[in-house]
């Protein structure tokens, strides 16, 4: 038995050696391919919704509770369902024969922005009563945020954004200040940027209202003129966006070292992204929309910021051209971070009647 067992063994050796190598390899294609499709990032079109007008700015949808709220250069609001699937529009109203700037939401009301110098407060959930409407300044008001209990609103061509303890302002002329504003009486209670700072992002405290520092606009636009910058602010980050159709790009700041240096900013990372008009941020991923109606999608975990999905929202449009072809607002209307996964809505500001005006993505990595 032993001598049959010897003279077998190297063939059999030979055929199990054999098998097991292909074995072997066909579990290494199989481990790659795993790891291939969960590293694989991708960005698809989910669906598109035909919303009557534009959105021609920033800060014009905001997403709460399975409710969508967005508002339109024509002066309309609309509320969708966030049903994951057709995002029907399940109330519209006409709030001003000006264009509405700006929208963002509370856990009880939605306010809204508009040319008209208007602020207007509205019942987060049906009926969506209008429950104040106050003229600010008389001035037009161009942007408005909530963060902390804090209600800033910005007239004029002023933009803001906020974290929990600061105000970042940006002012194209004298006049664009940020004004903070009573829930209660919607007074106002602290201006910021009273004292004009060209070419600058002022930041302040807002507990305190003290000025902390200015971040110098880190570029002038491709044609050399001075750059108009939009920006968005959390807890992690600060990111400046040279805004409009001649910008130069993206300029990310971490907002732990910048805290420690209002004063004298540290260098930021910058993304050559021309044209970028608006972002958001869920976790490591920052989604860029430009005005060459493009959404891009960034790995902040990576130094610097790498691209990893790009999308052109073109071939979706039913058309072949636009003219000022641009994708405007950014939402995160889902972040699921364990099935890898999230929507993202982004609006334009495409107003042929045949075309729609919103985009679902999914992302997925």
């Amino acid at each position: 038995m032993q001598a049959e067992v010897s003279n077998s063994s190297p063939r059999l050796s030979n055929r199990v050696e054999g098998n097991m190598k292909r074995m072997v390899s066909l579990i290494m294609v199989s481990f790659l391919a795993v790891v291939t499709t969960a590293s694989a990032q991708e960005l698809s079109l989910e669906t598109s919704v035909n919303v009557p007008g534009s959105y021609l700015t920033p800060h014009k949808i905001c997403a709460t509770k399975g409710l969508i709220f967005s508002v339109t250069y024509q002066g309309n609001m609309y509320v969708q369902n966030d049903d994951r699937s057709a995002y029907p529009i399940v109330y519209q109203t006409h709030l001003s024969n000006s264009p509405l700037t700006a929208v963002a939401c509370d856990t009880r009301y939605v306010y809204v922005t508009g040319d008209d110098g208007i602020l207007r407060t509205i019942q987060r959930q049906s009926p969506f009563a209008i429950v104040a409407a106050t003229s600010v300044t008389g001035s037009p008001l161009s942007d408005v945020n909530y963060v902390n209990r804090t209600l800033l609103v910005s007239q004029n061509q002023g933009s803001a954004s906020a974290t929990a303890g600061q105000a970042f302002l940006y002012e194209l002329n004298p006049g664009d200040t940020t004004m903070e504003i009573s829930r209660r009486d919607y007074s106002v209670q602290q201006i910021y940027g009273t004292t004009f700072e060209a070419s600058a992002t002022v930041v302040y405290d807002l507990d305190t209202g003290v000025r902390l520092g200015a971040i110098p606009n880190p570029a002038l636009d491709v044609l050399g003129r001075p750059a108009t910058f939009e920006s968005y602010a959390d807890d992690r980050y600060l990111i400046l966006m040279d805004a409009g159709c001649c910008g130069r790009g993206i300029w990310i700041y971490q907002m732990k070292a910048l805290r420690t240096a209002f004063t004298t900013p540290p260098t930021p990372q910058y993304i050559p992204d021309y044209y970028t008009d608006s972002v958001a941020r869920a976790g490591r991923w920052l989604v860029a929309g430009n005005e060459g109606s493009a959404v891009a999608i960034f790995d902040l975990a990576k130094s610097p910021a790498k691209q990893v999905a790009y999308i052109n929202l073109l071939p979706f449009s039913g058309r072949t051209e636009i003219d000022a072809a641009e994708a405007r607002d950014v939402q995160i209307l889902s972040y699921n971070h364990k099935a890898r996964s999230m929507t993202v809505m982004v609006g334009t500001s495409w107003t042929y009647p045949d075309t729609p005006s919103q985009y679902l993505l999914k992302f997925t990595w």
